[in-house]
C-alpha cells in the first residue's frame, strides 16, 4: 500500500526534521524514512479516508534520511 501513496509537497519544517536538503530528495526517499510500524499505521489512514472520517489523528514513528529515529 505505501508503493501506492503518492506526496505532492512538503514544507521545509518536514525537509528540517527529516534531514533532507531538498523536497525532491525527501520525496525519492519513502522507503528510507518509513519504518514497518508507519506501514501498519497507514492502514488505519486509508481505513479514515475511505469511511470519510472528517478528522483523524495518529502518531508512528519514523526515520530521519540518516536513519535517526524520529516519533510523528
Amino acid at each position: 500500500m505505501i508503493g501506492s501513496i503518492r506526496i505532492l509537497d512538503v514544507n521545509d519544517i518536514t525537509l528540517k526534521l527529516y534531514g533532507a536538503a531538498s523536497k525532491d530528495e525527501l520525496l525519492r526517499s519513502l522507503d528510507r524514512i518509513l519504518t514497518p510500524e508507519s506501514a501498519e499505521i497507514m492502514l488505519e489512514v486509508f481505513i479514515a479516508i475511505a469511511e470519510r472520517r472528517p478528522y483523524f489523528e495518529v502518531g508512528t514513528k519514523n526515520r530521519t534520511l540518516t536513519a535517526e529515529p524520529w516519533t510523528c
